[in-house]
C-alpha cells in the first residue's frame, strides 16, 4: 500500500465524453512497513488518510466484513510524511 502526492495545478475540467488530463504523481511513502511494524496482523482496507494541523499523517481502517476481524475502527499515525 502506497501514498502518492499529486497536483491539480494547470488541469482544466472537461465535459464527460472528452479525454481527461492525467496528473503526474510521486511516491510519498510505502506504508506496508508501517503496517507490519507491530508484528501483529497487518491492517487491511486502509480507507482514509488525514493530515492534522501539526502535519502528522494518520490512516484509518475499519476492517468490516473481513473474516477473522473484530471490525473495529483503527487509527495509525505515520508522522510527518511530507517532510
Amino acid at each position: 500500500m502506497k501514498i502518492y502526492a499529486f497536483s491539480v495545478d494547470g488541469l482544466e475540467p472537461r465535459p464527460q465524453g472528452r479525454r481527461f488530463p492525467v496528473a503526474d504523481k510521486s511516491l510519498v511513502r510505502d506504508i506496508l512497513p508501517d503496517l507490519q511494524g507491530d508484528n501483529g496482523p497487518v491492517l487491511e482496507k486502509v480507507e482514509g488518510l488525514m493530515i492534522t494541523t501539526d502535519n502528522t499523517a494518520w490512516i484509518v481502517t475499519d476492517n468490516d466484513g473481513v473474516d477473522d476481524s473484530s471490525g473495529e475502527t483503527q487509527f495509525m499515525p505515520l508522522g510527518d510524511i511530507f517532510r
